[in-house]
């Protein structure tokens, strides 16, 4: 019988990991992610990233909330419905289902701006998947001068 001298023997495992690539991708992930929020910013275009589900706004460039007379936060809290001055919500839904099942669609629309201003503009909508999440990304612009 060994005799114990009150010594324990315990075992250690190192794992060593080389992070290089890792760190290489995740910089190239972040120089493309700067290149395009840049590219989404300096659109000439008001781009909008919609959820096709509930019609809020889930993303949006500057132009986007500026040429209707929008801060930011404020922009943000709105729908489709808020910003549309022909169409009621039941018709909007519509839409959203026929551009979805279409995949696009490029239509004429009026939108009102927060100083009760309207602006007809050119719509052009894709519907896009992210993940499992059914989105339209859409641009437009102005396309008749601003009516007050």
């Amino acid at each position: 019988m060994p005799l114990n001298w009150g010594v324990s023997k315990s075992l250690t495992t190192s794992t060593f990991e080389n992070i290089t690539d890792r760190k290489r991708d995740n910089e190239a992930l972040s120089k493309s992610e700067q290149l395009y929020r840049t590219l989404f910013e300096l659109a000439s275009d008001s781009i909008v990233l919609l959820d096709a589900e509930t019609g809020t706004i889930e993303e949006f460039n500057q132009l986007a909330h500026e040429t209707l007379g929008y801060n930011r936060e404020e922009f943000q809290q709105l729908t489709r419905t808020d910003i549309e001055v022909e169409d009621s919500a039941s018709h909007i839904a519509k839409h959203i289902e026929y551009t979805i099942k279409m995949g696009s669609d490029t239509f004429e629309t009026k939108q009102k701006s927060r100083d009760g201003g309207v602006r007809e503009v050119l719509i052009k909508a894709k519907a896009i998947c992210i993940g499992e999440k059914q989105y339209l990304l859409s641009t437009w612009h102005d396309i008749k001068p601003h009516e007050q």
